[in-house]
């Protein structure tokens, strides 16, 4: 699917928005130039990481290691690496500044300039494996998915319907939910 010889629509800065009822962001900053995209399912993913490493670390060091100074680096390293996972998760989202949007994954994070991005398309439907999360079509023709955007149990079907037509919104240059009518 590429779009060839069409032009990217111009994108202004973003204006001024309060987090309001009719934004999908879950954060605007003061001056509206920033807004993230998260997921609500991620809380509860950081939640069961930590629950999940905590067990970890309590049982397999005591269950198969003798020596004591085995066990306290292997729960430190346990501990460490939960943690860290834990605070990959936390941190994964969408950026959107002017002219760019920043995806934040669990191994990475990736940074496309505005001009470069056709549209954003909506998670497919729940229970897809490969790509599941939201789309962002590139103009070379390229699909990057945003990984914690995919349909789950704890978000509603109408939240990432919400967040790409917002993004394509912003896309576009029009005016973002929640911003001052004079803008």
């Amino acid at each position: 699917m590429k779009d060839e010889g069409r032009e990217a629509p111009p994108v202004s800065p973003l204006p001024p928005a309060a987090h309001g009822p009719g934004s999908a962001a879950v954060w605007v900053s003061p001056d509206g130039r920033q807004r993230v995209y998260t997921r609500k399912s991620r809380i509860f993913l950081v939640a069961l990481t930590l629950f999940a490493d905590s067990v970890v670390t309590i049982g397999a060091p005591a269950e198969f290691l003798v020596d004591t100074s085995m066990r306290r680096v292997a729960v430190c390293g346990v501990l460490g690496l939960g943690a860290w996972a834990a605070y990959r998760i936390h941190r994964m989202a969408m950026v959107v500044s002017p002219g760019l949007l920043t995806i934040r994954g669990f191994w990475g994070s990736r940074t496309l300039r505005a001009s470069d991005i056709v549209r954003f398309e909506p998670p497919p439907p729940y229970g897809a494996l490969r790509r599941a999360g939201m789309h962002v079509v590139l103009i070379s023709g390229q699909v990057v998915s945003a990984g914690i955007f995919a349909k789950g149990k704890l978000d509603s079907e109408a939240a990432g319907v919400a967040e790409a037509n917002e993004l394509n919104d912003w896309l576009a240059g029009r005016r973002l939910p929640g911003a001052p009518p004079s803008l």
